[in-house]
């Protein structure tokens, strides 16, 4: 069984386009400025009243070879990527001190959609299906309480 999310009123229902063109600023989490996990706890905030752990909490964890992207999203449930709905959380690849690593997140704006910020561009929305090489960042997916 899937865990539920709040509903958001049907007056939202793009509640993403309020988050696109944030400036990219590390370890930020405010319409200023914001990493991507950033972005994600801000929306969590936001949109359905949750707050994450911040970004240190995660790099700590990461640091110490974190399992699993649900380690620090203690209600994070994996979810088939054929099976993500708006709001859940895309795990993906990006670039931590140089390396390729584990480090990169976004949201599911709709299926195939994801809301992310990139340090050049910062926040915007990309295609992740239908687009093989950013499928290819996708590790995979989180439905977060």
């Amino acid at each position: 069984m899937q865990p539920s999310r709040p509903q958001r009123s049907p007056a939202s229902s793009n509640w993403w386009n309020d988050y696109i063109g944030i400036p990219f600023e590390w370890n930020g989490s405010t319409r200023e400025g914001a990493s991507c996990w950033g972005l994600v706890c801000l929306v969590y905030k936001e949109v359905y009243k949750i707050k994450l752990p911040r970004y240190n909490e995660l790099e700590t964890q990461i640091e110490r070879g974190a399992g699993s992207f649900s380690d620090f999203a203690s209600t994070g449930v994996q979810v088939d990527l054929e099976d993500v709905r708006s709001g859940d959380v895309l795990h993906m690849w990006g670039f931590y001190k140089g390396r390729r690593r584990a480090t990169h997140c976004g949201i599911v704006t709709e299926p195939g959609f994801v809301l992310h910020a990139e340090d050049v561009v910062g926040s915007c929305v990309s295609r992740y299906k239908g687009d093989n090489r950013f499928l290819q960042r996708v590790i995979g997916a989180y439905r977060l309480e």
